[in-house]
């Protein structure tokens, strides 16, 4: 479960050429909601501080730290036995807008960044 859910981050990307510091400035304070193909949802909260908490479909929440460098988002989950990984970093997304992705293991997402946590 903990592998889907953070192959699911990576629906918050696009393809990014370079990072500024307020790239992710949308999301902040914000949630991504993103579904799969299946419908589960999975929402991802990101802080300006470089971390983030996912909330899974029964509530509960893992949280960790991410980077950013070389248009690509990395997170590393607190809990040492979940998985992290990298994907490209999202940009010119405001609340409101919705996306479709697909992720580095090939899942098909919907995405939407929506007001608040």
């Amino acid at each position: 479960m903990r592998k889907l859910l953070l192959a699911a981050a990576f629906a918050l990307t696009a393809a990014a050429p370079a990072f500024a510091a307020d790239d992710m400035a949308a999301f902040y304070g914000n949630t991504a909601v993103v579904t799969d193909s299946a419908g589960a949802v999975v929402k991802y909260q990101f802080d300006a501080g470089g971390k983030y908490a996912i909330i899974t479909p029964n509530g509960a929440k893992i949280t960790g730290s991410y980077t950013i460098g070389d248009g690509k988002v990395c997170l590393k989950p607190d809990d040492p036995k979940a998985q992290g990984g990298c994907a490209p970093q999202a940009l010119g997304k405001k609340v409101g807008d919705v996306w479709d992705v697909t992720n580095d293991q090939g899942q098909k997402l919907n995405v939407k960044l929506v007001a608040g946590r």
